[in-house]
Protein backbone atom coordinates (compact mmCIF):
# COMPACT_ATOMS: atom_id res chain seq x y z
CA UNK A 1 0.00 0.00 0.00
CA UNK A 2 1.12 3.54 -0.78
CA UNK A 3 0.29 6.39 1.57
CA UNK A 4 -0.42 9.86 0.19
CA UNK A 5 -0.94 13.05 2.15
CA UNK A 6 -1.75 16.65 1.40
CA UNK A 7 -3.80 19.41 2.99
CA UNK A 8 -6.63 18.94 0.50
CA UNK A 9 -7.53 18.08 -3.10
CA UNK A 10 -3.96 18.50 -4.32
CA UNK A 11 -3.32 14.96 -3.16
CA UNK A 12 -6.02 13.74 -5.52
CA UNK A 13 -3.91 14.98 -8.44
CA UNK A 14 -1.15 12.62 -7.31
CA UNK A 15 -3.57 9.72 -6.87
CA UNK A 16 -4.94 10.33 -10.37
CA UNK A 17 -1.41 10.02 -11.73
CA UNK A 18 -0.80 6.84 -9.73
CA UNK A 19 -3.98 5.33 -11.13
CA UNK A 20 -2.75 6.01 -14.67
CA UNK A 21 0.33 3.92 -13.89
CA UNK A 22 -1.69 1.04 -12.44
CA UNK A 23 -5.27 0.63 -11.29
CA UNK A 24 -4.32 -2.22 -8.95
CA UNK A 25 -2.40 -0.24 -6.37
CA UNK A 26 -3.93 0.28 -2.92
CA UNK A 27 -3.73 3.85 -1.63
CA UNK A 28 -4.40 5.43 1.75
CA UNK A 29 -5.09 9.14 1.31
CA UNK A 30 -4.86 11.57 4.20
CA UNK A 31 -6.25 15.04 3.47
CA UNK A 32 -5.30 17.16 6.47
CA UNK A 33 -8.12 19.66 6.04
CA UNK A 34 -8.05 20.55 9.74
CA UNK A 35 -4.73 22.31 9.21
CA UNK A 36 -5.28 23.55 5.65
CA UNK A 37 -3.88 25.45 3.94
CA UNK A 38 -0.27 24.46 4.62
CA UNK A 39 1.07 27.30 2.50
CA UNK A 40 0.29 29.95 5.11
CA UNK A 41 1.69 28.05 8.10
CA UNK A 42 5.13 28.33 9.70
CA UNK A 43 7.89 25.89 8.82
CA UNK A 44 7.72 24.46 12.35
CA UNK A 45 4.00 23.76 11.99
CA UNK A 46 4.48 22.07 8.62
CA UNK A 47 7.21 19.84 10.02
CA UNK A 48 4.87 18.81 12.85
CA UNK A 49 1.98 18.13 10.44
CA UNK A 50 4.22 16.07 8.15
CA UNK A 51 5.58 13.93 10.96
CA UNK A 52 2.08 13.26 12.26
CA UNK A 53 0.77 12.38 8.80
CA UNK A 54 3.64 10.01 8.06
CA UNK A 55 3.17 8.16 11.34
CA UNK A 56 -0.57 7.85 10.76
CA UNK A 57 -0.13 6.40 7.27
CA UNK A 58 2.56 3.99 8.45
CA UNK A 59 0.22 2.78 11.19
CA UNK A 60 -2.35 1.96 8.49
CA UNK A 61 0.12 -0.24 6.63
CA UNK A 62 1.65 2.12 4.06
CA UNK A 63 4.89 0.78 2.60
CA UNK A 64 5.98 4.10 1.11
CA UNK A 65 4.51 7.57 1.48
CA UNK A 66 4.18 10.21 -1.21
CA UNK A 67 4.36 13.70 0.26
CA UNK A 68 1.86 15.04 -2.27
CA UNK A 69 2.30 18.62 -1.14
CA UNK A 70 5.13 20.87 -2.26
CA UNK A 71 4.96 22.94 0.93
CA UNK A 72 5.35 19.80 3.05
CA UNK A 73 8.05 18.57 0.68
CA UNK A 74 10.01 21.73 1.45
CA UNK A 75 10.06 20.55 5.09
CA UNK A 76 11.43 17.10 4.12
CA UNK A 77 15.05 17.92 5.10
CA UNK A 78 13.91 18.46 8.68
CA UNK A 79 12.34 15.02 9.09
CA UNK A 80 14.02 12.17 10.93
CA UNK A 81 16.09 9.67 8.94
CA UNK A 82 13.39 7.06 9.48
CA UNK A 83 10.69 9.37 8.16
CA UNK A 84 12.83 10.32 5.18
CA UNK A 85 13.53 6.67 4.35
CA UNK A 86 9.84 5.90 3.78
CA UNK A 87 8.86 9.17 2.11
CA UNK A 88 9.04 10.60 -1.40
CA UNK A 89 9.04 14.44 -1.57
CA UNK A 90 8.33 16.41 -4.74
CA UNK A 91 10.71 19.38 -4.88
CA UNK A 92 13.87 17.75 -6.26
CA UNK A 93 11.91 15.61 -8.71
CA UNK A 94 10.10 18.59 -10.22
CA UNK A 95 13.27 20.68 -10.25
CA UNK A 96 15.16 18.00 -12.16
CA UNK A 97 12.40 17.64 -14.70
CA UNK A 98 12.21 21.42 -15.20
CA UNK A 99 15.95 21.72 -15.85
CA UNK A 100 15.74 18.81 -18.29
CA UNK A 101 12.97 20.25 -20.44
CA UNK A 102 13.87 23.95 -20.13
CA UNK A 103 17.07 23.29 -22.09
CA UNK A 104 18.71 26.47 -20.86
CA UNK A 105 15.56 28.61 -20.91
CA UNK A 106 14.11 30.47 -17.96
CA UNK A 107 12.28 28.47 -15.30
CA UNK A 108 9.27 29.89 -13.49
CA UNK A 109 7.78 28.56 -10.27
CA UNK A 110 4.30 29.29 -8.97
CA UNK A 111 3.78 28.09 -5.43
CA UNK A 112 2.33 28.80 -2.01
CA UNK A 113 3.53 31.56 0.30
CA UNK A 114 5.60 29.22 2.47
CA UNK A 115 7.21 27.34 -0.44
CA UNK A 116 8.29 30.60 -2.07
CA UNK A 117 9.61 32.00 1.21
CA UNK A 118 11.67 28.84 1.72
CA UNK A 119 13.07 29.20 -1.85
CA UNK A 120 12.79 25.42 -2.03
CA UNK A 121 12.61 25.17 -5.81
CA UNK A 122 15.32 27.77 -6.48
CA UNK A 123 17.73 25.95 -4.19
CA UNK A 124 16.90 22.56 -5.69
CA UNK A 125 17.45 23.87 -9.22
CA UNK A 126 20.74 25.53 -8.21
CA UNK A 127 22.06 22.14 -7.07
CA UNK A 128 21.76 20.71 -10.58
CA UNK A 129 22.23 23.77 -12.79
CA UNK A 130 24.66 26.63 -12.19
CA UNK A 131 23.23 28.92 -14.82
CA UNK A 132 19.48 28.38 -14.69
CA UNK A 133 17.41 31.54 -14.49
CA UNK A 134 14.63 31.00 -11.92
CA UNK A 135 11.72 33.26 -11.03
CA UNK A 136 9.40 32.27 -8.18
CA UNK A 137 5.94 33.73 -7.80
CA UNK A 138 3.52 33.29 -4.91
CA UNK A 139 0.04 32.27 -6.06
CA UNK A 140 -1.46 31.21 -2.73
CA UNK A 141 -4.91 32.34 -3.87
CA UNK A 142 -5.03 29.51 -6.41
CA UNK A 143 -5.22 26.99 -3.55
CA UNK A 144 -8.49 28.33 -2.17
CA UNK A 145 -9.81 28.74 -5.71
CA UNK A 146 -9.24 25.04 -6.46
CA UNK A 147 -10.55 23.95 -3.06
CA UNK A 148 -13.72 25.89 -3.87
CA UNK A 149 -14.22 23.86 -7.04
CA UNK A 150 -12.28 25.62 -9.80
CA UNK A 151 -11.14 23.05 -12.37
CA UNK A 152 -10.14 23.16 -16.04
CA UNK A 153 -13.43 23.04 -17.90
CA UNK A 154 -15.27 24.44 -14.89
CA UNK A 155 -13.80 27.92 -14.48
CA UNK A 156 -15.88 31.06 -14.16
CA UNK A 157 -14.95 34.32 -15.87
CA UNK A 158 -13.95 35.61 -12.44
CA UNK A 159 -11.63 32.62 -11.95
CA UNK A 160 -9.96 33.25 -15.31
CA UNK A 161 -9.49 36.92 -14.55
CA UNK A 162 -7.93 36.12 -11.15
CA UNK A 163 -5.53 33.63 -12.75
CA UNK A 164 -4.50 36.10 -15.45
CA UNK A 165 -3.86 38.88 -12.91
CA UNK A 166 -1.89 36.63 -10.58
CA UNK A 167 0.35 35.38 -13.39
CA UNK A 168 0.94 38.82 -14.95
CA UNK A 169 4.43 39.21 -13.34
CA UNK A 170 5.63 36.22 -15.43
CA UNK A 171 5.03 37.96 -18.75
CA UNK A 172 8.34 39.85 -18.85
CA UNK A 173 10.47 37.09 -17.34
CA UNK A 174 11.11 35.06 -20.51
CA UNK A 175 9.85 31.87 -18.89
CA UNK A 176 10.26 28.74 -21.00
CA UNK A 177 9.17 26.19 -18.39
CA UNK A 178 6.83 26.63 -15.43
CA UNK A 179 6.77 24.41 -12.35
CA UNK A 180 3.29 24.04 -10.90
CA UNK A 181 4.75 24.23 -7.40
CA UNK A 182 1.63 23.09 -5.56
CA UNK A 183 -0.32 19.93 -6.30
CA UNK A 184 -3.53 21.94 -6.35
CA UNK A 185 -2.39 23.72 -9.49
CA UNK A 186 -2.59 20.80 -11.99
CA UNK A 187 -6.36 21.11 -11.56
CA UNK A 188 -6.12 24.41 -13.48
CA UNK A 189 -3.09 23.55 -15.63
CA UNK A 190 -4.72 24.25 -18.99
CA UNK A 191 -5.73 27.77 -17.95
CA UNK A 192 -2.24 28.43 -16.58
CA UNK A 193 -0.71 27.25 -19.86
CA UNK A 194 -3.11 29.43 -21.84
CA UNK A 195 -2.04 32.51 -19.88
CA UNK A 196 1.73 31.88 -19.76
CA UNK A 197 2.40 29.89 -22.94
CA UNK A 198 5.02 27.94 -20.97
CA UNK A 199 5.69 24.23 -20.80
CA UNK A 200 4.53 23.00 -17.40
CA UNK A 201 6.01 20.57 -14.90
CA UNK A 202 3.52 18.71 -12.71
CA UNK A 203 5.12 17.65 -9.38
CA UNK A 204 2.22 15.25 -8.73
CA UNK A 205 3.13 13.34 -11.89
CA UNK A 206 6.84 13.32 -11.06
CA UNK A 207 6.11 12.03 -7.56
CA UNK A 208 3.81 9.30 -8.84
CA UNK A 209 6.43 8.13 -11.33
CA UNK A 210 9.11 8.03 -8.64
CA UNK A 211 7.13 6.19 -5.96
CA UNK A 212 5.94 3.66 -8.53
CA UNK A 213 9.59 2.63 -9.02
CA UNK A 214 10.24 1.87 -5.36
CA UNK A 215 6.93 0.59 -3.97
CA UNK A 216 4.86 -2.51 -4.60
CA UNK A 217 2.09 -1.70 -7.05
CA UNK A 218 0.03 -4.83 -6.46
CA UNK A 219 -3.27 -4.70 -4.65
CA UNK A 220 -7.01 -4.52 -5.19
CA UNK A 221 -7.24 -0.94 -6.42
CA UNK A 222 -8.64 0.36 -3.14
CA UNK A 223 -8.50 3.99 -2.08
CA UNK A 224 -8.87 4.46 1.66
CA UNK A 225 -9.72 7.99 2.75
CA UNK A 226 -8.26 8.64 6.17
Amino acid sequence: MIGVFDSGVGGLAAINELRKITKDIDVSFLADRKNAPYGTKTLEQIIEFSKRNIEKLLSLGAEKILIACCTASAAYPYLSEREKSVSVPLIDLAASRAVEIANGGGIGVIATKRTVEERAFSEAIAKISNNASVFELETQEFVSMVESGARDGNLTLCDRQKIARALAPLRDKKIDTLILGCTHFPHIEKEIQAVTGAKTVNPALEGALEISKIASLSGNGRTIYV
